[in-house]
């Protein structure tokens, strides 16, 4: 079945097409059959008017009249066709290129050429064909004067030569008038849409004088020479004067028809190139102006140089217009995707916003840790004060030992109660201090977290710069484009300065958070560093309280030896007055150190507000950089609906 229906289909196919090739056949012989025909009641329209009109005017009798007619009749029949061939052969290329134009074949540029050289140049070759049919005529009459030995007149065949030149060109003007009404349409079927503004054509003003001034210059021949024919025969004759009156009446209404029907084919000629002209750019301008069509030209005058003035007028229209539509797709792909980027950027904007609040959330905490901090170290201090009291009290009452041992041995007790007591402080220090310890790491932990939130924000303002530059450079496209445009491009060119503008706005916004964001990784970077020698100082003060808590130890462990070998050795009491003079000297050399632990910790707190003073200040950029993003995205809605408007007045036009 589907075979069939292949086959079936293929048949209409060939059918059609056959149709197809019939008609343009029956076309283009329509066409031929026109000009022919035209061509021929022009020259048979003439030969009449002059077989009847030049006898009048030589005053010829009935029989030379009738022998006149007879061989004007052979010579337009002889003539005739070998004119209309010629004619024909001139007509050829029209003929190819019509053909060619039925078929849908596409035309060479050298076969166009050949077509418009025939159409402007077949009025000047009918004049030749006229004058040479005319003038071969007079030879053929001539001849046959001379071969029946009638007399010959020289004024009489220079009269008749006159006649015949300029009857032969009118001839052919006649001719040309018709050709040019019969061809209209072969004209408008091959579309011709431009003319070399190099070649010159004629004007409409020469179309039309000078065809008048040939018209004009034949009357007056004719009637001057029936003038000077009828005065030499009827010279020295009485004659009435309605015969006279007659006579130049029949010839001047002669004259006059034949003078209206030419100027009137001319006027006709001009008439029917200006309505189709009319036609066609009515139907231009009708309903949505349809950029694609064109005007075809069928005059190859000032007319056709106007025509083809407008179809390039067209040309360059359709081109902006397709430039400005492709233009508008860019802006509107570029406007969406920058939307689509600032989306983006405002959700990590509300991101890192969050992650500052959640900072700020601990900032009360924060504070607390670093004041007791501050708190305990002031109590270790007031400890370590007591210490060196009690100390001194110890190097006083081992000092008495060599007066009573009794009392070195109670007051040996006593220290050893003391250190125990003071080894129990050390201890409590030292976790007081590995907790700040992991407090000022947390901290580290925070800044860096903050770093890297402060450079992805970086990144999101160099994204925005990057944006702001193909904003701007899109809008010097289109700026361009629009001046290209001229006038039409007006509109466009006031959204492209737009678009400029915003970019620039927005340039500048990108490098003030670019700016705010390198300062707070400045302060991060402070903080950080101040994190680092805190966390040093501390572990040094870890590290002697470490020192020192072993040599209580060791303090303990020797009180306890000396009770126990008090009795054997005196010697060890000096041995602990030496240990007693080292536990004075670390201790203060512990206390030397109180001020510069005192001043890390003011360090501290005051880096703790510098960054909490931070944090707030990147609060308030990052609003800002929200209030940017909301006149972004304002800015982008009133850039789309100018793109509609635009969009809008380009629906008028199919392109």
């Amino acid at each position: 079945m589907k075979e069939i229906e292949k086959k079936e289909d293929s048949f209409i196919d060939l059918t059609e097409l056959d149709l197809n090739q019939n008609e343009q056949y029956k076309k283009t012989k329509n066409i031929t059959w026109r000009i022919i025909i035209a061509v021929l009641i022009g020259i048979y329209l003439c030969i009449i008017f002059y077989s009847l009109i030049l006898p009048e005017i030589f005053l010829m009798e009935k029989e030379q009249s009738i022998s006149f007619i007879k061989k004007m009749f052979i010579i337009v029949n002889v003539l005739g066709p070998i004119a209309i061939l010629a004619i024909f052969l001139f007509y050829l290329p029209i003929k190819k290129t019509l053909n060619m134009t039925f078929k849908g074949e596409e035309i060479p540029e050298k076969q166009f050429l050949k077509t418009e050289k025939a159409f402007s140049r077949i009025e000047s070759f009918l004049f030749y064909v006229g004058c040479f049919a005319y003038t071969i005529g007079l030879i053929f009459n001539l001849i046959t004067e001379i071969l029946a030995k009638n007399p010959i007149t020289f004024k009489y065949w220079l009269f008749r030569a006159l006649m015949a030149i300029s009857y032969g060109i009118l001839n052919g003007i006649v001719a040309a008038r018709l050709l040019n009404i019969a061809w209209i349409d072969a004209k408008y079927t091959l579309k011709i849409e431009k003319i070399d503004q190099d070649v010159k054509l004629q004007s409409v003003f020469q179309k039309l004088l000078l065809p008048t001034s040939i018209l004009i210059i034949v009357c007056f021949t004719f009637i001057i020479i029936s003038i000077f024919n009828f005065q030499e025969k009827y010279a020295f004759t009485m004659i009435k004067f309605n015969f006279v009156l007659k006579h130049f009446l029949s010839i001047f209404l002669k004259l006059l028809a034949l003078a209206l029907a030419i100027l009137l084919a001319l006027f006709y000629e001009h008439h029917q190139h200006l309505r189709h002209l009319s036609r066609q750019i009515n139907e231009l301008g009708l309903g949505n102006m349809d950029l694609k069509k064109r005007i075809y030209i069928i005059s190859f005058d000032d007319i056709g140089y106007m025509t083809s003035g407008m179809n390039i007028i067209l040309d360059k229209l359709q081109s902006s217009f397709k430039e400005i539509i492709k233009a508008e797709e860019y802006v509107t792909e570029s406007v969406n995707e920058a939307k689509n980027h600032i989306d983006l950027m405002r959700g990590e904007s509300d991101k890192t916003t969050e992650y500052i609040g959640k900072f700020l959330a601990n900032e009360d905490t924060e504070k607390e840790t670093i004041k007791n901090i501050a708190n305990n170290f002031s109590k270790l201090i007031s400890l370590i004060e007591q210490f060196l009291s009690v100390s001194k009290s110890q190097s006083d009452f081992i000092e008495s030992i060599s007066v009573s041992f009794r009392k070195l041995l109670d007051s040996f007790q006593s220290i050893s109660s003391k250190t125990i007591e003071t080894g129990k402080l050390f201890e409590k220090l030292a976790d007081n201090i590995e907790k700040s310890e992991d407090s000022i790491i947390n901290l580290s932990k925070f800044n860096e977290i903050m770093t890297k939130s402060n450079s992805k924000i970086q990144e999101i303002a160099e994204i925005i710069m990057n944006i702001s530059e193909r904003s701007s450079l899109l809008a010097m496209n289109a700026a361009i484009e629009a001046a290209h445009a001229g006038e039409a491009g007006k509109g466009f060119a006031v959204v492209a300065d737009e678009v400029r503008k915003l970019a620039e706005t927005t340039t500048d916004s990108a490098k003030d958070i670019d700016q705010i964001v390198k300062e707070i990784l400045d302060a991060n970077f402070q903080a950080q560093q101040a994190n680092i020698e805190l966390q040093n100082i501390l572990e040094i003060i870890h590290n002697d309280l470490y020192d020192t808590n072993e040599k209580m130890i060791n303090i303990k462990e020797s009180s306890i030896e000396e009770t126990t070998r008090i009795s054997k050795n005196i010697e060890e009491i000096d041995q602990l007055l030496k240990m007693n003079e080292s536990i004075k000297s670390s201790t203060s050399a512990f206390i030397e150190i109180q001020p510069v632990v005192s001043n890390s910790v003011e360090k501290l707190n005051s880096m703790m507000i510098t960054i909490f003073d931070t944090n707030k200040e990147m609060i308030e950029s990052m609003n800002k950089i929200q209030n940017a993003f909301t006149s972004l995205l304002t800015s982008f809605q009133k850039e789309k609906e100018a793109i509609d408007n635009l969009n809008s007045v380009l629906q008028n036009y199919k392109i």
